[in-house]
C-alpha cells in the first residue's frame, strides 16, 4: 500500500483571522461548505492541526430530495404562504 507523504501548503491569514484552504486539501478531506473542522495547538505552539471530525458527514439540503413522499402532485404556484393561509381560512369559514 502506498503511503502520502504530507502535504505543506502556506496561506495568509486574513484582517478578520480568516484562511482559504487550498482547494487540493478541500477536495482530498471533502471538506465542503458548512463542514465543522477540528484545529488543535500541540504544545509546541509552533504548529496548527486541522483535523475532520471522524464519522461526522456535512449535511446538504440536496441529500434529503425523496425522503418524503407527496400524497399528491403540489404546484410551485401553489406553495405560496399568503395563498394557502387565504385558502385554509376560506375553508374554515364554510
Amino acid at each position: 500500500m502506498q503511503r502520502r507523504r504530507p502535504s505543506t501548503r502556506s496561506v495568509t491569514v486574513s484582517t478578520k483571522g480568516q484562511v482559504v484552504l487550498p482547494a487540493a486539501i478541500r477536495r482530498r478531506m471533502k471538506i465542503r461548505p458548512g463542514t465543522r473542522l477540528r484545529l488543535e495547538l500541540p504544545a509546541d505552539g509552533q504548529t496548527v492541526i486541522l483535523r475532520s471530525p471522524a464519522g461526522e458527514k456535512t449535511a446538504r439540503i440536496e441529500d434529503g430530495f425523496g425522503l418524503l413522499k407527496a400524497r399528491r402532485h403540489v404546484r410551485i404556484e401553489d406553495m405560496d404562504g399568503a395563498r394557502i393561509l387565504t385558502n385554509l381560512r376560506s375553508r374554515e369559514r364554510r
